[in-house]
């Protein structure tokens, strides 16, 4: 099964007062270590954002709808872009993603029907770590 990745990195970075995505973490910027951990696990990467990184060499797909509308309108310029039926999202700022986050995650596609599927580690759930199945589109584009 081929799954491809979206990293979500096209918000505004307001508290961060600088641009997330290239924040300096352990001497490199937060993005290069999701594209390190994502890259051996999806058969493609892009990046969801709404200003160019000239530093990255992936595609890169800027929101579709217009006033800024947060994630899931990054997840909908991905999903409509991307032609693989699962996408595994990504947050730009997340440098500690498993090794086996898609491994885990696509394995429950075989036990349910349900077109996301959301990690969770003890208590806390992780929805901008899902895996979502492109079939969602009509209804995300109804909601935003």
């Amino acid at each position: 099964m081929e799954i491809d990745a979206l990293i979500i990195a096209g918000g505004k970075s307001t508290r961060m007062q600088s641009f997330k995505p290239l924040a300096l973490f352990e001497n490199k910027p937060l993005i290069h270590h999701v594209i390190e951990r994502l890259s051996p696990q999806v058969n493609k990467i892009v990046i969801n954002c709404n200003r160019p990184i000239l530093e990255i060499d992936l595609q890169q797909v800027p929101d579709k709808l217009v006033d800024y509308q947060g994630p899931l309108a990054g997840l909908h310029a991905g999903l409509n872009f991307l032609k693989s039926n699962w996408i595994q999202l990504a947050p730009c700022d997340t440098p500690f993603i498993p090794n086996n986050l898609v491994k885990k995650l696509s394995e429950k596609i075989i036990d349910t029907n349900h077109k996301i599927i959301v990690p969770k580690t003890k208590n806390q759930i992780h929805p901008t770590l899902s895996l979502v199945h492109k079939s969602i589109i009509k209804e995300l584009n109804n909601f935003l």
